[in-house]
């Protein structure tokens, strides 16, 4: 977008120069460019498209090596925030300048100067279990597992099935555009509702079976089933949480295997693809299934998101047609927050959303049919593409021609390697003046030269931030992997922080003390028996008895090897 207005200036700039007595402010309209940006270009303000600053906070070999972080840890699938990107920033310039520091909008105008493959994204939060979970090896060999059992047992689309529970929160609308004349408005489909479960199973060519619903209670209520447009073949039912079990899981199980018999000719094998809840893999569940000739194929865990084809776009559009229903049932004045108005409106919407390209499409965009395992590893963020990664200066050194001998380098060049991105950067300089004021040098060969250095001084740059990322890494992790402490305080109600640690310091100085006391008892009693052994002391001086107490202490500390402050020598 601020290309096309740049566009527009830029044509309206040639109109209104070609033009006799041109009026700012009717370009300005005609082009639709705002007043005071056009009247400046007028003016001959430049455009800030590609135009950089005299006094970048950067130079270009730092923001290279910023440019070059920012990849690496892209491809290492933690792309960076603005904000991590100007505390990077910011730990450049200050290894050179220590009391510098950036504009709080610095990053942002940085963002919009990188190269065009950069996109500024969402990141949605995950959980840790799911995240760690998947890795692209281990996911493109489930998929190779898949591919070759459905050649083992002969899988087609029409016996490969998916199966798997969605909750249903009564009432919930959405959000949508309305027309009013008002500045907002609210529908009653919103807050606290009670939830139902439903299991929904579909083949890869498109069939749907009758779905169960979970729900919360003892008994079936008739109205559900009285004035509403329930099909005779939907089950209902009623669980102490609403949510499925074993028992209920193994009595759907049979009920598939019953719906899904004249689907197939004798003999041949059904694949059933459904996740790891444990009420799916106990061993009545397993066994039936493959009684049944129905082969369970499990999800890896923490990966449905994006490998299971009903997660894919039935569930989602399930969920969109039945918040788009409670929302006319609350226009029309329904009170979608009772289960009777759920049970009554739930067929027309599953006959929306369930259709038999919806279907088609989860199984084809996850990649189970047909087989193609990028699909899933695209949905799961672990399909890389080769990106062109920023090119490092580069250079070509041609043959001198004259025959001269390069003079000794001069005494103000290092005579050492530089130990620091600081040190390196001077010597940098002092080379860069040295190399520009010898005309003996050639053109190329300084400037093959001046490349190397902006290239060195990148890179040292990238591997001081690098360095500095895994410093800060390995505090986090030391602070995460550090015992958390369950003691609790005696005494309850408010108390100040400093009060809390005087408490803690207090009683961890007194088992301090305690600990050396038990240590210094073992050296006593140790040294005397070692004493009593040597013959140094008399064999009636027993442990513990009036004897020890009456030695002097100078004489016991000689023995037991400790110093007058109490640590052992």
């Amino acid at each position: 977008m601020p290309q096309e207005l740049e566009d527009r200036i830029s044509n309206a700039l040639q109109a209104y120069h070609a033009a006799k007595n041109p009026k700012i402010a009717s370009f300005a309209r005609e082009f639709d460019i705002p007043y005071q940006t056009f009247r400046g270009r007028v003016l001959g303000r430049k455009s800030r498209i590609g135009h950089t600053g005299s006094n970048k906070a950067l130079q270009p070999e730092q923001e290279k090596a910023l440019i070059l972080w920012i990849d690496t840890l892209d491809q290492a699938f933690s792309p960076p925030s603005a904000a991590q990107i100007h505390s990077a920033a910011l730990q450049i310039v200050r290894r050179h300048e220590p009391s510098r520091s950036l504009g709080k909008n610095w990053a942002y105008e940085f963002i919009r100067r990188l190269p065009p493959r950069f996109k500024t994204i969402k990141q949605k939060p995950m959980e840790r279990a799911r995240y760690t979970a998947v890795s692209a090896g281990f996911l493109t060999s489930w998929y190779d597992r898949l591919q070759i059992t459905f050649k083992r047992y002969g899988i087609t689309e029409k016996n490969l099935y998916n199966f798997d529970e969605t909750g249903f929160r009564i009432g919930e609308g959405k959000t949508e555009n309305v027309v009013s004349a008002r500045g907002n408005s609210t529908n009653p489909t919103g807050g606290q509702a009670e939830s139902l479960t439903g299991i929904e199973c579909v083949s890869a060519d498109g069939w749907v079976m009758p779905p169960w619903f979970l729900v919360k209670g003892q008994f079936h209520m008739e109205s559900w089933f009285i004035d509403t447009n329930l099909p005779d073949d939907y089950t209902i039912v009623p669980t102490p949480n609403g949510w499925t079990d074993e028992i209920v899981s193994f009595a759907w199980l049979q009920i598939f295997d019953e719906f899904t018999q004249y689907r197939i000719k004798k003999g041949e094998y059904r694949l059933l693809l459904m996740d790891n809840h444990s009420s799916h893999l106990t061993y009545e569940f397993i066994e039936f299934c493959w009684q049944k000739r129905i082969i369970p194929y499990c999800f890896i865990p923490h990966t449905t998101h994006g490998c299971q084809p009903l997660d894919d776009t039935p569930f989602q559009v399930l969920k969109h047609y039945y918040k788009r229903y409670n929302n006319d049932a609350a226009f029309w004045g329904g009170d979608p927050k009772h289960k009777a108005e759920f049970f009554d409106g739930i067929h027309d919407v599953r006959t929306k959303a369930l259709t038999k390209r919806t279907i088609r499409h989860g199984f084809r965009e996850t990649g189970i049919w047909p087989m193609n395992s990028d699909k899933g590893l695209a949905k799961l963020g672990l399909l890389t593409q080769d990106n062109d990664l920023p090119e490092m200066p580069g250079f070509i050194i041609h043959d001198i021609a004259s025959g001269t001998t390069p003079p000794p380098p001069s005494s103000s060049l290092p005579n050492t390697p530089p130990a620091t991105v600081q040190k390196l950067r001077k010597a940098s300089i002092k080379v860069q003046k040295h190399i520009q004021n010898d005309s003996t040098i050639s053109p190329k060969i300084r400037e093959g030269l001046s490349q190397i250095l902006a290239g060195g001084l990148t890179l040292a740059e990238a591997g001081a931030q690098f360095a500095d990322d895994n410093l800060r890494i390995l505090q986090r992790k030391k602070r995460s992997d550090t015992a958390k402490s369950k003691r609790r305080l005696p005494e309850l109600g408010p108390r100040l922080v400093k009060d809390c640690r005087k408490h803690i310091k207090d009683r961890a100085d007194r088992e301090r003390l305690q600990m050396f006391n038990r240590s210094k008892k073992a050296w006593r009693e140790e040294a005397i028996l070692r004493a009593i052994k040597d013959g140094e002391i008399d064999g009636e001086g027993v442990i513990g008895s009036d004897h020890d107490e009456e030695r002097p202490q100078e004489w016991i500390d000689d023995i037991y090897c400790i110093d007058m402050e109490g640590e052992a020598i």
